[in-house]
């Protein structure tokens, strides 16, 4: 196996299901169903993003450390791709798991720290970790959308609006008993019209929006991938 060619397969995909899940969020404005279609995109998006990782992980095992377990140990042994939160941790995890690496590839391991979550803004790893979990468990869960009106100009029956922005109302404009939600309808007479409506997916647990997310964890797979291959 190819293990960077088969890495860039999968990150191309989720490149393109972060693209297709963009779009769905922005046309969920008019049809709020749409958003149901990205459950199952934001999972496909993930295990695209943590495959790279294990192609890597068993790369480095079979080529610099499965040589120093028996035979025994290696019906046991577990090699995922490490994550720690404090680096002598992740020392101890490749000790246990990567027999030899640090011996003969120095120059990987100091990449492989580039990537955990006790460096300084890389918070990419950790989030991966728990949505693949979630994911597999079945508990994957997004806010269903907050929704923001956000009105720049809107003027009617001699009332002017500026500089406005609704988060998740029901009804924006009610006259007698009349609905006008600023997306398909507005209040006769409108003018001046320069308003903006969009729905955000949100990823439940981690407080986090779905798709910044997602694009924060490709580049940093991406980014981790590539710089292991020109350590190479």
């Amino acid at each position: 196996m190819n293990w960077y060619k088969d890495s860039l397969l999968c990150l191309n995909e989720a490149e393109e299901i972060i693209q297709q899940i963009e779009e769905l969020e922005k046309n969920s404005i008019h049809d709020i169903e749409l958003l149901e279609r990205c459950k199952p995109k934001i999972k496909n998006c993930l295990e695209n993003c943590r495959s790279p990782l294990d192609y890597i992980s068993n790369y480095l095992f079979d080529t610099y450390c499965k040589e120093n377990y028996t035979f025994k140990q290696l019906k046991n042994i577990k090699h995922n791709y490490p994550i720690s939160y404090k680096k002598h941790k992740l020392h101890n995890n490749l000790h246990a798991n990567f027999i030899g690496l640090n011996d003969t590839r120095h120059d990987i391991v100091k990449e492989i720290e580039k990537s955990q979550p006790f460096k300084d803004n890389e918070q990419w790893l950790s989030q991966l970790t728990f949505l693949v979990n979630e994911n597999k468990h079945a508990k994957l869960t997004f806010n269903t959308s907050e929704k923001s009106i956000n009105i720049k100009s809107l003027e009617f029956g001699g009332a002017k609006f500026t500089n406005i922005t609704m988060t998740n109302v029901g009804v924006p404009i009610r006259i007698g008993n009349q609905d006008y939600d600023l997306i398909n309808t507005f209040p006769p007479g409108s003018i001046n019209q320069d308003i903006t409506a969009k729905n955000k997916l949100s990823f439940e647990e981690l407080k986090l929006p779905v798709i910044e997310t997602l694009k924060q964890i490709y580049k940093g797979v991406s980014d981790t991938i590539n710089s292991i291959e020109e350590t190479l």
